[in-house]
C-alpha cells in the first residue's frame, strides 16, 4: 500500500474498479426510453438536466441501467459526467461505466470529475472535436477507501455542495439587497434626509441669513422607509460587513 494513503485504503485503475457497459440498443417506439444526448448534461455538471425520447431517434444508442456512470467522451474538457436514475438510452459520445462491487458508482463519479482526472484524459487530446476511449483512460489511478467510507465522503461531499448551492443564492439575494441599498441612500441623498441630523446639531444662529427654500414643503421621506431588509445580516455572513458598518455610520441600519 502506498505511505500517502489512509490505513485500509488503496490505489487502483480505474479499469479494474469498473466495466464499460457495451450493449446497443436500436430505437423502438415500444419501450418509451428516455434518451441522454451530450446537450443534456452541461458542462462541469454531475446531472442529467434533460432527456429527449428514445423512439424520436433513428440511430442505435448505449444501454444504460440505473447507477450506471455516464462520461462525457467528446470534448473531455468539458467535464460531464453523470449518474443515470433510470433506465435509459445514451449518446454513443458516452462511455456508459458500471461500477464493480464494493465500488460506489458516486465516488467513481467525483473522481472522474476531478481535475487531476480530467488533465490526465486531455493531455494528448487536440483537434476541434476531440475523443477519447476508455482505454486512454483505464490506467488512471484512483485512492480507494473501503466502501463504507466511500460513501461517508459521498454524503459529505454531498453536504458541501449543498452549501455551496445555499451560498451562491445567498449571494444573489445579497446583490437584490444592494441595489435595494444603493436606490434607497440616491433617494435619501436627493431629498435631504441622508444629512437630517447633521442639519438639525448645526442650526443657524436666529439673526444668520438662512437661504430660500428651495420646495414649499420637505418632501414626506421617513425612516421606515430605509430600513434594511432583514437578509442584510447575510451580506455581513458573505464578507459584506463594510456594506453594514457604512450603512449603520449614516443611520440606515438597524443598531
Amino acid at each position: 500500500m502506498s505511505q500517502d494513503l489512509p490505513p485500509g485504503w488503496a490505489r487502483a485503475q480505474l479499469g479494474e474498479i469498473v466495466t464499460v457497459r457495451g450493449e446497443k440498443i436500436r430505437p423502438d417506439r415500444s419501450n418509451g426510453l428516455p434518451f441522454i444526448g451530450m446537450d443534456d448534461v452541461l458542462p462541469g455538471s454531475l446531472k442529467v438536466n434533460s432527456h429527449r425520447w428514445f423512439l424520436e431517434m433513428k440511430s442505435t444508442a448505449n444501454a444504460v441501467e440505473p447507477g450506471d456512470i455516464l462520461y462525457g467522451r467528446l470534448r473531455p474538457y468539458l467535464n460531464k459526467v453523470a449518474i443515470a436514475e433510470a433506465r435509459a438510452a445514451a449518446s454513443a459520445e458516452f462511455i456508459v461505466l458500471n461500477a464493480r462491487a464494493g465500488v460506489d458508482a458516486r465516488y467513481v463519479q467525483f473522481a472522474l470529475h476531478a481535475e487531476s482526472f480530467v488533465n490526465f484524459a486531455t493531455r494528448d487530446t487536440s483537434g476541434d472535436r476531440p475523443r477519447i476511449d476508455f482505454d486512454k483512460v483505464s490506467k488512471f489511478a484512483i485512492p480507494i477507501p473501503p466502501t463504507a467510507e466511500q460513501r461517508r465522503i459521498v454524503a459529505q461531499i454531498d453536504q458541501l455542495f449543498a452549501d455551496i448551492d445555499e451560498g451562491e443564492a445567498a449571494l444573489r439575494r445579497a446583490r437584490q439587497d444592494l441595489d435595494t441599498w444603493r436606490r434607497a441612500l440616491l433617494k435619501a441623498a436627493v431629498t435631504g434626509e441622508l444629512t437630517r441630523e447633521w442639519r438639525e446639531a448645526n442650526r443657524p444662529a436666529e439673526n444668520r441669513h438662512r437661504p430660500p427654500r428651495l420646495h414649499p414643503r420637505r418632501a414626506a421621506v421617513t425612516r421606515a422607509t430605509l430600513q434594511p431588509n432583514p437578509s442584510l445580516h447575510h451580506l455581513c455572513d458573505l464578507g459584506r460587513k463594510f456594506a453594514c458598518d457604512a450603512a449603520r455610520r449614516m443611520g440606515l441600519g438597524d443598531a
